[in-house]
């Protein structure tokens, strides 16, 4: 009798483990949801447009924005699958490896801000999942980087594999201080940022032509809010101090309920109607950076009121959805984890 009592136990038992082994861990994240259903291409890489919509194109940039959020979340296994997507990337070249910019037949550059970017999340994933396969594809992006695109002191946008060639320009939104420092660069070769800065103005120049050795704008008339939000950032980074801009964006949201995507250079009035999420994410991150829960907060109802991430528009760039998607989830979590 108890021999069958045993058997009988241990059916019920294993039935039991078959069921719990095959239940998900969690219920999977909305944004994960999103990303698999409404930009996950039938490639299987992240298109820059959800549905196939717009001009649909693969890039670089939303892998690395993509791995960045889900260290965030801690998915251990989403990340493990998009670092396998990079092989569609991956160029190895004798110095290391370089990530085509994005996926088409006659791609042969790269990007620096990008390349950066998923080479800084492979490193912190390496520490968070404990897998020493991601260390090893960060240090060979970061050989690859540091020895085609650092050149005389100086950085460069691109490379272009088969030329050998570099763009003769720079952008100061490509940098990131806090990836320089994880990877022990040189900081000497930051400090090319404070370029940036304009005497009259609290704008910044975008780029620098390492050909003429000149400062330049992007565009003459007007500037992109996301681009001086970028380097504002690095530029409080590097000089560590606060940057006029940041108060600037406080007094001109307070004054017209709204910051949008583009400004005139001279009159710093609003050259277009539009608001991008992306602004006030990168602001919302800025101040997290900082460990300024307070001011990260202020920004969390203005980004909220233009990014609707149960009714994603056809419209919506991965660019602005991830970053609003990051930040509210970092903002979320770091103001529980300070008030534990």
């Amino acid at each position: 009798m108890k021999k069958w009592m045993i058997a009988v136990l241990l059916i019920i038992g294993s039935g039991l483990a078959a069921v719990w082994l095959f239940l998900p861990d969690r219920e999977e994240d909305e944004t994960v949801t999103v990303v698999e259903d409404r930009y996950r291409g039938d490639n299987g890489l992240i298109a820059n447009y959800p549905d196939g919509e717009g001009n649909t194109e693969y890039l670089s940039e939303s892998i690395g924005l993509y791995l960045d959020y889900l260290l965030v979340i801690e998915d251990g296994d989403a990340f493990a699958a998009e670092v396998e997507r990079l092989s569609e990337f991956t160029e190895e070249l004798e110095n290391g490896t370089l990530l085509k910019w994005k996926v088409e037949e006659d791609i042969s550059v790269n990007a620096l801000i990008d390349d950066v970017r998923i080479a800084y999340a492979l490193q912190r994933g390496a520490e968070l999942f404990g897998e020493e396969s991601y260390q090893e594809l960060s240090e060979s992006i970061q050989q690859a980087v540091y020895h085609y695109q650092y050149d005389e002191g100086e950085w460069h946008d691109f490379y272009d594999w088969p030329s050998g060639s570099l763009s003769q320009e720079v952008h100061f939104s490509y940098f990131s201080a806090a990836a320089w420092e994880s990877f022990g660069w040189d900081g000497a070769s930051l400090e090319g940022v404070t370029r940036a800065a304009l005497d009259d103005s609290l704008y910044y120049y975008e780029r620098y032509n390492v050909a003429e050795q000149e400062k330049e704008f992007y565009t003459e008339g007007e500037v992109n809010l996301i681009d001086q939000v970028l380097i504002m950032q690095q530029m409080e980074a590097v000089t560590g101090e606060v940057q006029p801009l940041e108060n600037w964006l406080y007094d001109t949201y307070e004054t017209n309920g709204r910051l949008t995507g583009r400004y005139d250079r001279t009159t710093m009035e609003e050259s277009v109607a539009y608001e991008a999420p992306a602004v006030y994410a990168l602001i919302m991150l800025h101040f997290l950076d900082k460990g300024d829960m307070e001011k990260a907060a202020d920004w969390k109802e203005p980004l909220e009121n233009v990014h609707e991430p149960e009714q994603v528009s056809t419209e919506a760039h991965f660019f602005d959805y991830i970053l609003a998607e990051t930040a509210l989830e970092r903002l979320e979590k770091e103001t529980q984890a300070a008030e534990e």
